[in-house]
């Protein structure tokens, strides 16, 4: 999801370069904030956390890659 998000975000952005990549590194921690809230308004918090923690720790692990 993370090389995803990154991918899908340099595809789309503008020519900048570097409003492109901030943007991509961006739209991998919104993906972190809806995955999270979805889990709160679902009461599953606990049982996903270990997931979202991981997507947290490889979303920086790529995002310091990627700029």
């Amino acid at each position: 999801m993370v090389i995803a998000s990154l991918g899908i975000r340099q595809a789309l952005g503008r020519l900048d370069d570097d409003t492109r990549s901030s943007l991509a590194i961006f739209c991998t921690a919104r993906n972190f904030g809806l995955a999270l809230f979805i889990a709160i308004l679902n009461h599953v918090q606990q049982q996903v956390i270990l997931t979202l923690v991981a997507y947290v720790i490889l979303g920086a692990f790529a995002g310091v890659l990627y700029s």
